[in-house]
C-alpha cells in the first residue's frame, strides 16, 4: 500500500530535499508538499494523509497550531514535526499536541527512515538530536 505523506515547510529546498528522501524511503508512495500552514489546513481538509512531516516555525500559521488543528479535524493522521531546534521542552510540547515524532533538521537525513517508519506504525520516535534536560 503507497503511502500518502505532507510535507509542511516554508523553505522550498527543505521541501524539496526531503521530498526527495521520501521518495527514496519510499518508492511507491504519493507526497504532496505544502510552504505554509494555511497551505497545509487546506490540503489535510481536503485529503486523506497517512503521515504529515510538519515544521513548527512558519509564517500564517506555525507548526503547533496546524498541529492541533489537525489532531481536531483528522485525529487518525500520524505527525512527525521537524525542526532546527534541539531542546527537549519543544519535543515535549508536540508530543503534547499530539504528535507522534520529533525530528531535528540536523539529523533529518540520517534519521528520516527509522522516523517514518516508527511513526506511521503509531509508535513514537524521538530524535538523537534533542538535548535531554537531566
Amino acid at each position: 500500500m503507497a503511502h500518502r505523506i505532507l510535507i509542511v515547510d516554508d523553505h522550498p529546498d527543505v521541501r524539496q530535499g526531503i521530498r526527495q528522501m521520501v521518495s527514496e524511503i519510499y518508492r511507491d508512495a504519493y507526497s504532496e508538499e505544502a510552504g505554509d500552514g494555511q497551505e497545509a489546513m487546506n490540503k489535510i481538509f481536503l485529503n486523506d494523509y497517512d503521515l504529515v512531516l510538519l515544521d513548527i516555525s512558519m509564517p500564517k500559521m506555525g507548526g503547533f497550531e496546524v498541529l492541533s488543528r489537525i489532531k481536531k479535524e483528522k485525529p487518525n493522521v500520524h505527525v512527525i514535526m521537524l525542526s532546527i531546534h534541539d531542546e527537549e521542552h519543544f519535543a515535549n510540547r508536540s508530543f503534547k499536541c499530539g504528535a507522534l515524532g520529533y525530528l531535528t533538521k540536523k539529523f533529518a537525513a540520517e534519521e528520516l527512515a527509522d522516523a517514518m517508519e516508527t511513526v506511521i506504525r503509531g509508535k513514537t520516535y524521538l530524535s538523537r538530536g534533542v538535548k535531554q534536560n537531566n
